[in-house]
């Protein structure tokens, strides 16, 4: 009898977890199809512009990251604060920008399928305001999420639906997507999904499951080398996007990247 049952177990837990993993992929594009709901209102509020953040400076992990500004560099940040980040008070970047007023639920930042503590820590850092949740601004705040703000897009397009091209000529489409990184220091390390599919969501708002066996979609501790300037991620993240955008014609790994 043990036996039998302890077959039984053996056959229906890849089961279970292959239900969970797909529940998590569901749940996850929803999530994203909700901040594209949040981005479209913002947009409708503001002549059709794109949330984004700040001009500042980027100061991400202390790098100057070329003198790009917090609103051209895609990230997983909603919130940073102090002077060390470049400005003199708290600052709200990325999906930061559509939480107080246009999203109903601030988990909807959040992957359930993250390996990292984020769900918890990063949304312990938000508090309800009624159907709306705000930011505390008590510390800095990282969502599950890369947002693509103005990054790889052509030069003066700000509006949700016309964000011209990124480098390769392709239709800047790619707007939110899982944050995946494999760098050791576990001061980056994060995956959604284990970093075997990446959700994707695009300007029209929808949302493609994209598989990613090769880490295209994906920050490699390589990637990440380069302190103070971080001039190897922000190609990285480049690549990223012009792989997102592409995945709409094929397969990410014939991208015309750089």
């Amino acid at each position: 009898m043990i036996s039998i049952i302890a077959l039984l177990i053996g056959i229906l837990l890849p089961a279970i977890r292959s239900a969970k993993h797909a529940a998590q992929y569901t749940i996850c594009g929803t999530n994203q199809r909700m901040l594209g709901v949040g981005i479209a209102a913002y947009a409708a509020d503001f002549e059709g512009l794109l949330p984004r953040g700040s001009d500042f400076p980027c100061a991400l992990f202390g790098g100057n990251w070329h003198g790009e500004s917090w609103a051209t560099i895609t990230t997983n940040q909603t919130w940073s604060i102090g002077a060390w980040y470049g400005a003199p008070q708290g600052r709200t970047h990325g999906l930061g920008i559509i939480i107080e007023g246009y999203l109903e639920n601030a988990k909807s930042l959040f992957c359930p399928g993250d390996d990292t503590a984020d769900p918890v820590e990063e949304l312990s850092k938000f508090y309800a305001r009624g159907e709306a949740a705000g930011q505390t601004g008590t510390d800095d705040a990282f969502s599950s999420y890369f947002y693509r703000q103005l990054d790889q897009v052509s030069p003066g397009k700000e509006a949700l639906d016309d964000l011209g091209e990124s480098a390769p000529g392709l239709p800047a489409r790619a707007l939110v997507l899982d944050a995946n990184n494999t760098d050791d220091n576990p001061q980056f390390y994060r995956t959604n999904h284990l970093g075997d599919r990446v959700n994707i969501l695009y300007t029209d708002g929808h949302v493609d499951q994209v598989p990613d066996p090769d880490l295209a979609l994906t920050l490699t501790a390589q990637d990440n080398a380069g302190y103070p300037d971080f001039g190897n991620t922000l190609v990285a993240l480049d690549r990223i996007l012009i792989r997102a955008d592409f995945a709409l014609e094929g397969s990410t790994a014939d991208a015309p990247v750089p």
